[in-house]
């Protein structure tokens, strides 16, 4: 999979280049985010591959979302790679759970960034006093890699 180098992260560069748009979200995406993301896009299935350094990507799915969702829980000590079946879009999850980047077209994400399904913003997120100085420092230079497009 282009998508994802050798070190098992998600490759910005290839992203600009299949013309994707991609945002930086707080955390982890809960279930009940990937449950209403996948409704507010008419869909019923995902379908996810899970990364880990060293290892091939495993692949689950496609699956109904119930189903799923207790797969992508009980794989995410692994970065994960989330696809809503049948439509262009993605959550890249890696297994810090400080941060998740949602990517795809430049539609899709403008819809869901403007649902309100995600109850804070990123940069809200950076405000939290629970995040060290260098935390903080970390997860600025990652948005400043993947913000791309819109």
């Amino acid at each position: 999979m282009k998508l994802i180098s050798a070190k098992s992260q998600l490759d910005a560069e290839e992203l600009k280049r299949l013309g994707y748009t991609c945002r930086v979200l707080p955390e982890f995406p809960s279930e009940e985010e990937i449950v209403k993301t996948t409704k507010l896009l008419e869909g019923e299935k995902i379908e996810f591959w899970s990364f880990e350094y060293g290892h091939d990507p495993e692949y689950f799915g496609p699956d109904n979302l119930r189903s799923a969702l207790v797969r992508t829980y009980d794989e995410s000590h692994k970065n994960l790679l989330i696809k809503f079946v049948d439509i262009d879009l993605y959550f890249w999850a890696p297994e810090e759970h400080e941060y998740m980047l949602m990517f795809g077209h430049s539609d899709l994400v403008k819809r869901v960034m403007d649902s309100g399904i995600f109850g804070f913003t990123f940069e809200e997120y950076l405000q939290s006093p629970g995040l060290s100085d260098k935390t903080v420092e970390v997860l600025r230079r990652i948005e400043n890699e993947y913000t791309i497009g819109l």
